[in-house]
């Protein structure tokens, strides 16, 4: 298929001296105008490297913009004074061409200067020929210009003065009175049309500064959703180069990319929402589920289906979703430590992505015999690397590789790295990092595997929820876990029912609409590990006593407290 630019240059190349005109027509917002400039600018370029035919730079050129304008003797006066001789000089002096205007300014009368006027208009308009005259703006005319006007003197300026008039207009956007007078005249005035039908070349040069991928994804986008007012992607480039800033750089591509998304998924909903029957809350629904790259599944939407193709990114009801639906339907403000957040999340998701693939690569080059004598350095800095999100069973195999290559020394030093990244883990998770790493099953040749069974048999209590937090799901929620809350209830100590009952309560909102009669009746009543029971209910009495202390009417409320417990046991 023949470009827009590459159609211009055979039509100029055609008639380098000869009169023609030419229609860009295509909707609105669509890059007719920027098809016009880049071409003109492309052929001066060529010329000056010799490489053109038509020496479009040798023309004399006016640019006309119709909007405002409201005669069709202020259209001549537009054209003249408008018009530029690239290599040759100046035919008109500058002084003469502001003649006009200065009398017109002066409200010039039926008997006054009138006809001085009109004679340097016609002197300064018959200057104009063999020249280009580039019309622009035909949907914003003035009502009180007609398009007969227009169209009858770009005939005359193409029949009589030899000039390439080019008409910039969208032919559906006219009124209905100006597109009967187009199609009248356009038979015997236009002798090419030149339709832009996609915004893509207009759209790719404004998003230079973006990845490649990013720009495809925009181009992917317009095509896909039929969607080519430039207007619409101007907008959605300004926001996504500002959110772009609030960004720690450098930014990882998964960001960018995140941001991009829900910035073109915001403006569809503001510009397109009530078109299209689509909102938020749509992106929620489980259907976008069965949406991916792969696989677009059946019985959904045409749109969520282009969508999906698109990119999944539009499937995904993240953090992203929610920060940009807040911004987009000004609920909140964007919380901007929380955009950081998740950009830092992706830059460390990307890089894991990274160190994986470099392992991999690493053990095909043993695979293949290819290695080289910093092959061992390499194969422990990746795994080093890769400790806290690759398999265990990897890190112990490239362990094994080492002392195999008669590295035993890097060898101990992975092992010792990945027992520490270990005893972090069960500190903090406890059982439930051994859960985890167990999912699939315990392997007992791998001596990662066998060292957190030991560490997890010794240290029971380590990685357990807060005692508030167990209370929390107890009391007001009504559920427990059972693999961890009855190993809390058990460890807990008087200090911790004290400080849980009188400070962390207290200070807590999730029981402002309860009160701690309520809640120590329930606990004493506990089905996490009922045998417990009776310890608790010492320890919370303890704790009682303990409060008791502090006056004379606490005494009296602990005595009242404990009362109503003893008559609900």
């Amino acid at each position: 298929m023949i470009s827009p630019q590459k159609r211009l240059e055979d039509i100029f190349n055609a008639n380098a001296n000869n009169g023609l005109a030419i229609a860009i027509t295509g909707q609105w917002g669509i890059g007719k105008t920027f098809t016009w400039e880049q071409f003109l600018e492309s052929q001066r370029t060529k010329e000056r490297l010799g490489d053109a035919q038509s020496n479009i730079s040798t023309k004399k050129y006016a640019y006309i913009s119709l909007f405002g304008i409201e005669s069709l003797t202020d259209l001549k006066t537009q054209i003249y004074s408008n018009i530029e001789n690239h290599h040759l000089s100046v035919d008109v002096p500058k002084w003469l061409k502001g003649l006009p205007a200065i009398f017109k300014d002066s409200r010039i009368t039926q008997y006054g200067i009138s006809a001085p006027v009109k004679l340097i208009d016609n002197l300064m308009f018959n200057q104009v020929k063999d020249a280009i005259i580039c019309f622009d703006d035909f949907e914003r005319m003035s009502d009180k210009m007609n398009i007969k006007d227009v169209m009858g003197l770009a005939n005359f300026l193409k029949q009589e003065r030899n000039c390439q008039v080019v008409l910039i207009l969208d032919e559906s956007k006219t009124n209905e009175e100006n597109k009967n007078s187009y199609a009248e005249y356009k038979e015997k005035l236009v002798d090419e049309t030149i339709k832009i039908t996609t915004v893509e070349p207009l759209l790719r040069d404004k998003a230079k500064d973006l990845d490649q991928e990013l720009i495809e994804l925009l181009v992917k986008f317009s095509n896909a959703l039929d969607i080519h007012n430039f207007r619409f992607f101007q907008k959605v480039l300004k926001l996504y180069r500002q959110f772009l800033e609030k960004l720690p750089l450098p930014a990882t591509f998964t960001s960018k990319k995140m941001i991009l998304v829900r910035v073109l998924q915001g403006y569809l909903i503001e510009d397109f929402g009530k078109d299209l029957n689509i909102q938020w809350h749509d992106f929620t629904r489980e259907k976008w589920i069965e949406v991916s790259d792969e696989d677009v599944g059946t019985g959904i939407s045409p749109l969520y289906q282009k969508l999906g193709v698109i990119s999944s990114k539009f499937t995904v009801h993240d953090l992203w979703f929610e920060e940009f639906r807040k911004w987009f339907t000004q609920s909140a403000p964007l919380n901007e430590s929380t955009l950081i957040e998740l950009a830092q999340s992706s830059a460390i998701t990307e890089n894991q992505v990274k160190v994986r693939a470099e392992l991999i690569e690493l053990q095909r080059t043993c695979q293949n015999m290819n290695t080289q004598h910093d092959f061992c350095k390499k194969l422990y800095d990746c795994s080093i690397n890769s400790i806290g999100f690759e398999n265990l069973n990897t890190l112990h195999f490239c362990s094994k590789i080492l002392s195999t290559f008669k590295r035993k020394d890097l060898a101990r030093l992975l092992n010792k790295s990945v027992k520490i990244w270990i005893d972090q883990s069960i500190t903090e998770k406890g059982k439930a990092f051994a859960d985890e790493t167990f999912h699939y099953g315990f392997e007992a040749k791998n001596p990662f595997y066998r060292y957190i069974r030991i560490k997890e048999s010794l240290n029971p209590y380590l990685g357990l929820p807060p005692l508030i937090d167990v209370i929390d799901s107890y009391v007001l929620r009504g559920g427990w876990n059972s693999e961890t809350d009855g190993l809390v209830l058990e460890k807990a100590t008087l200090n911790d029912w004290f400080q849980l009952l009188f400070e962390e309560i207290d200070q807590n909102e999730r029981f402002k609409d309860t009160n701690k009669l309520r809640i120590i009746g329930k606990i004493l009543k506990q089905k996490i590990k009922p045998e417990l029971n009776p310890q608790i209910k010492e320890l919370i009495y303890q704790a009682l006593d303990r409060k008791a202390q502090e006056s004379e009417i606490m005494q009296l409320n602990v005595k009242y407290i404990k009362q109503r417990l003893d008559e609900d046991s």
